[in-house]
């Protein structure tokens, strides 16, 4: 399992080399929720240990936040083992380049999102669950399948 500092670390250096700008905050926060939904889609493991509240804009990480509050995220280079690379990368080029709010309305669509609000709206913890995460992979999973069998038809009518 890595630390979500160093696959916070491992974005951030991966944003500047793509896109010759630091990355902001709120993309920040969005893609290492997509990040930990692609480990539980393809893995059934997340990659990391490390807890999602559900704010307004969607899922955020306090330590991430103040970490990248004070720059420290940037100055560091990070070293993920070669399978989380690969599914962070294959993330970034989903996702990296499109807008931060967009991201957030996406992740607006998640039920693990949209349940840890209505929890935290009843005065309890606004946490997002492992288990809810694991069921929006499981549900990206069928998307994806679904996609690539419309592909398939697609290709074999097209012959």
């Amino acid at each position: 399992m890595e630390s979500v500092t160093d696959v916070a670390t491992f974005i951030c250096s991966e944003f500047l080399d793509k896109f010759d700008r630091p990355i902001d905050e709120m993309k920040l926060h969005k893609l290492l929720y997509f990040v930990q939904r692609r480990s539980l889609a393809d893995t059934d493991a997340p990659m990391f240990d490390a807890i999602f509240h559900a704010w307004k804009y969607g899922p955020v990480m306090p330590e991430i936040r103040s970490l990248y509050k004070t720059g420290s995220l940037q100055r560091q280079k990070a070293f993920l083992s070669a399978p989380s690379q690969q599914i962070v990368l294959a993330v970034m080029k989903e996702l990296a380049g499109s807008d931060s709010m967009l991201l957030s309305s996406i992740s607006h669509g998640e039920l693990s999102w949209q349940r840890a609000r209505e929890r935290g709206e009843r005065g309890e913890s606004d946490d997002m669950r492992l288990d809810d995460i694991h069921e929006d992979a499981m549900r990206y999973r069928k998307r994806r399948e679904l996609l690539k069998a419309w592909r398939e038809y697609q290709n074999a009518c097209s012959m």
